[in-house]
């Protein structure tokens, strides 16, 4: 056989299996899972490596602590590392940092082709071995600069073909989008941690209703509230069994309000448990829409004011039977606050000692008083009732004066 063309056979198959390499990476990359994605860059650069006979592969990338350094997240390399070794920093490469963050792409044949300011990343490349070096910024859209991949040959020196460079700047573009989903999944999830954090030290439950399939995702501490099992699904026909069938026409209009005009939700009702117990909740949220305006999901978050409502009730009950005592009893009732210079008289002291509707404002109504009562002014330093030392409470009774 012609060597001439076993040599271009040779070429082309070799040519073949790295964009059959490229191509498979590329698939893989376009709708990896976050959590897949630092596995999959691993064997992805000792793939590369090992076809394109390269020895090292570096993946730096943004700190999330410290914007203005990269960390080294990903090193592959051919060669048996001693047990000691200790990776590179940026601070070992500052020019090719440098020009990175400008977005340039660099492709060194030689350590010799660096310039003067790069005496730093020359020498600590002559360290490593490095005989030529191909590096690329990594970024999406445009954006800012998170990353730079970079391969490396430590066998010899040699230059790096146009077409090499833009497969492997497409497949680093692969790279890119792939870590740029990490980071913002990572993002994602540290917010809805401490968002989790926040709601579970209030007691309270988020809830999202998707208002297409109107069905909710609900949290752990949500599912509790309402009495619902962890792997329960939550329609709004289930929903609306739990609450209280006389109160759900009121959530029921503030949910349809919140779909149709945009309002906030904000509404108390009672729900009945799987035991046949009663609680009262508390759900406020927010509606969202699509660009279109059409509603898409409604976001709450609900908590338990059961005690709260008890409490409520217990102390209406309680000023309900006082009020129905002194009514019974005929008694009258004031209230003098030193401190603020304000007097209270509800109508019937005022009826009983003759004080005008008019004198609300400061002691007004118990100058009035005092000038038609002067026993009152005797009677005031050995009556009544010392709350905090400068607010007196005492009750009236129109046939034996002052209590």
């Amino acid at each position: 056989m012609d060597p001439e063309n076993t040599n271009l056979r040779a070429e082309l198959e070799e040519r073949l299996r790295f964009e059959t390499l490229i191509t498979a990476l590329s698939s893989k990359f376009v709708n990896l899972p976050p959590r897949e994605v630092d596995r999959e860059i691993k064997d992805a650069q000792r793939r590369l490596c090992e076809l394109l006979g390269l020895d090292m592969s570096f993946f730096w990338q943004r700190s999330d602590e410290t914007p203005d350094y990269f960390n080294l997240n990903h090193f592959y390399t051919v060669q048996e590392l001693p047990q000691h070794y200790v990776l590179p920093t940026q601070d070992d490469f500052p020019w090719y940092k440098q020009q990175c963050l400008a977005g340039r792409v660099l492709a060194m044949s030689s350590l010799e082709e660096l310039p003067a300011e790069a005496a730093r990343d020359r020498e600590v490349g002559r360290q490593l071995g490095v005989k030529a070096n191909l590096s690329f910024p990594l970024s999406v859209g445009g954006g800012q600069i998170f990353g730079i991949f970079s391969v490396v040959s430590t066998r010899a020196e040699g230059g790096w073909p146009d077409a090499l460079v833009k497969r492997l700047q497409l497949l680093a573009q692969v790279f890119a989008n792939a870590l740029a989903r990490k980071r913002a999944d990572q993002a994602l999830r540290e917010s809805e941690e401490r968002l989790s954090l926040a709601v579970n030290s209030a007691q309270a439950g988020i809830w999202v209703l998707d208002c297409r399939t109107q069905v909710f995702w609900a949290t752990e501490k949500a599912r509790l509230i309402f009495g619902y099992s962890p792997e329960e699904a939550i329609n709004l026909e289930r929903f609306k069994g739990t609450v209280h069938p006389d109160d759900w026409n009121l959530v029921q209009t503030s949910l349809d309000r919140a779909v149709q005009a945009g309002e906030p939700v904000n509404v108390e009702y009672r729900i009945r448990l799987g035991d046949g117990a009663e609680r009262w909740i508390s759900s406020r949220g927010r509606p969202h829409f699509t660009s279109a305006g059409e509603p898409e999901r409604l976001l709450g978050v609900s908590t338990d004011i059961t005690e709260r409502k008890r409490a409520e009730e217990a102390f209406r009950v309680s000023e309900a039977r006082l009020a129905a005592g002194a009514e019974l009893a005929g008694l009258g009732y004031y209230e003098v606050d030193y401190g603020k210079r304000t007097c209270f008289l509800d109508d019937r002291v005022r009826e009983i000692c003759g004080v005008p509707g008019d004198r609300q404002a400061g002691f007004q109504s118990l100058e009035v008083w005092r000038c038609r009562r002067p026993s009152l002014k005797r009677t005031r330093e050995n009556s009544g009732r010392k709350i905090g030392g400068r607010r007196r409470v005492f009750r009236f009774h129109p046939a034996c004066g002052l209590w």
